[in-house]
This record gives structure tokens, sequence and C-alpha cells, in this order.
């Protein structure tokens, strides 16, 4: 998760640098609460089924939430 970051920080301090009408912040990650989930079933390739909770594997898959709003995606 820590790379997600990384790579969004990068991400958005390009576009601000870059854009004549978008100026956003930084991503502060103090801002987010990661959580995972082991999902139920057993993987057999395919990260949907994973995703979806359709197969048991023993990997979790993390969920990124704000932390003021953990029902709001980041947009």
């Amino acid at each position: 998760m820590k790379g997600v970051f990384y790579a969004y920080e990068q991400t958005m301090k390009h576009i601000a640098n870059e854009s004549k009408t978008f100026k956003g912040n930084a991503v502060n990650r103090d801002d987010y609460k990661i959580t995972i989930e082991k999902p139920n079933g057993q993987f057999i390739g395919s990260w949907n089924k994973q995703l979806y909770n359709l197969i048991e594997t023993p990997e979790t898959i993390p969920y990124v939430q704000l932390k003021q709003n953990p029902n709001m995606w980041d947009n």
C-alpha cells in the first residue's frame, strides 16, 4: 500500500505543477485508514473472484478509506 500512496502523491504533484486549472493538495497518509479482510473460498486465479469473496484464500484484501468519512470515495 505504501507504493500506491507514493504513486498517488507523485501523480498529484505532477498534475498540480503542470495544470493551469487544477491545484490539488498533497496526499496526507494520516488522513487514511488501511484495513484488510480475509476473503472466503480457495483462490483459483482470478482477483475479481477473490475480491468479491466467491472463493477462500489465505491472502487478504486491503481497503483504504478516508478516516473522516470512511463511506465516501476519495474523489
